[in-house]
Formats: structure tokens, C-alpha cells, sequence
């Protein structure tokens, strides 16, 4: 297991400190479930911006292609 050291000011202390009691948590189970909850919405945003990010490189892929129907003149 790593260890990371992080500095929070005197009032953020005091919240985190407060939380961890009425949570009965420790304060640093405390801090690893927010981060945990944190990574866990990185990664949500960036797996769904992904997606959007190869829809936008797609945009166009056919546009020059002149062996495909136009598909606005065709009736039904």
C-alpha cells in the first residue's frame, strides 16, 4: 500500500475531523472513501467523454465516398 500524505487547512481539518466521528469512520477511512468516490466520477466523466471524443473524430467519414446511394433522394 502506498502512502500519500495530504495537508488540509484548519477548517477543512475540522469538517474532515467531524465527518469521521458522525460517519464513525476513521479520518483516514474517511479519506479514502473520498477519494475513492472522486476516481470513481473522473473516471465515469471520462469514459462518457470518450465516447463523444470518437463520435467527433468520425464526423465526415463518409462524406466523400461517391459509391454509397444518396439516401435523401430515394423514395419509399
Amino acid at each position: 500500500m502506498a502512502l500519500l500524505q495530504i495537508q488540509l487547512n484548519e477548517q477543512k481539518s475540522e469538517r474532515a475531523d467531524k465527518a469521521a466521528r458522525r460517519s464513525g469512520k476513521s479520518p483516514v477511512e474517511l479519506v479514502n472513501h473520498a477519494v475513492e468516490i472522486y476516481l470513481a466520477e473522473f473516471e465515469d466523466d471520462a469514459s462518457s467523454s470518450d465516447w463523444k471524443t470518437e463520435i467527433m473524430q468520425a464526423a465526415g467519414l463518409w462524406k466523400d465516398r461517391d459509391d454509397l446511394p444518396d439516401i435523401r433522394n430515394t423514395s419509399q
